[in-house]
């Protein structure tokens, strides 16, 4: 099949309708020609006006020509899930989680030995351990208190652990006794209370469908302004309808009052360089 005649065929239909929504009916999406993961910019001669179906079947085109860029498959994979019956959608579903499997496995991006965290120092990295009867990649480290414990990498990355669990007994006792919070803990909390003040895109626990939101900001601004700019629970009842999707009020909540506080993201240099992956 030759998607790229397809694909071309589905821009040179969508050109002619330019890039004013106001002047046509109905839900319309700006979708990049050339992906910006393939190096494609932001003119507008890289621009055009899809229909949401149009911008699915472009993205599910996309991923089928260039299987290798995962810019393109997880697009596809995101614009797929209110279709998961699909065989579409688990096919791309098998893909994202295969690849991103084979692609990490055993990487060490960041080389945590030696390092101290709290009370635990990071001895090595054990690639097939299995103490808990999986084969998970996992960090050795020694406690203050001389015990061993091992820990993802996740839990050294972000710091959810501190010892290999003295200092929840401590810390407990501590409480009873009225005693003051050692010195790291306190600092721990506030880099915790610092994070906060953080743009929410720049949030580590953003993934998936959350940072697909933050990503597609603009969008979700323009369908708010066209349709009244309606508060969280109208919002939630109007998108899900339009789009068969089934998110909750806390889903747009926290983004619908910084649009009623006056954030345009278009407006804003850093949400910009984030939706660019500067």
């Amino acid at each position: 099949m030759d998607y790229q005649k397809i694909y071309n065929a589905l821009v040179e239909k969508a050109k002619v309708r330019g890039l004013d929504k106001s002047q046509h009916e109905g839900y319309f999406e700006i979708h990049h020609i050339v992906p910006r993961c393939l190096g494609g910019s932001d003119d507008d001669g890289n621009l055009v006006m899809f229909t949401a179906r149009e911008h699915y079947i472009a993205h599910l085109i996309l991923a089928k020509q260039f299987p290798n860029v995962e810019g393109l498959t997880y697009a596809a994979f995101m614009m797929s899930s209110n279709n998961k019956g699909s065989r579409h959608y688990q096919k791309l579903r098998s893909f994202v989680a295969n690849y991103n499997s084979r692609r990490n496995y055993g990487k060490l991006k960041v080389d945590y030995t030696g390092k101290v965290f709290g009370r635990l120092t990071v001895l090595e990295y054990l690639l097939e351990h299995d103490i808990d009867g999986e084969n998970i990649p996992k960090w050795k480290c020694l406690c203050t208190c001389g015990e061993f414990c091992y820990l993802a990498t996740a839990n050294i990355k972000r710091e959810r652990v501190l010892s290999c669990g003295c200092l929840a007994i401590e810390s407990k006792r501590d409480r009873w006794l009225g005693k003051e919070k050692p010195e790291y803990v306190r600092n721990k909390i506030s880099e915790t209370l610092k994070a906060k003040n953080l743009n929410p895109w720049d949030n580590y626990k953003i993934q998936g469908t959350n940072k697909l939101k933050w990503l597609s900001a603009q969008e979700l601004y323009v369908f708010w302004s066209d349709n009244g700019k309606p508060k969280s629970m109208n919002m939630t009842k109007l998108y899900n309808e339009y789009f068969g999707t089934d998110h909750k009020r806390s889903f747009f909540k926290y983004i619908l009052d910084k649009f009623i506080n006056g954030w345009i993201p278009l407006e804003d240099e850093e949400w910009i360089k984030f939706s660019k992956g500067v």
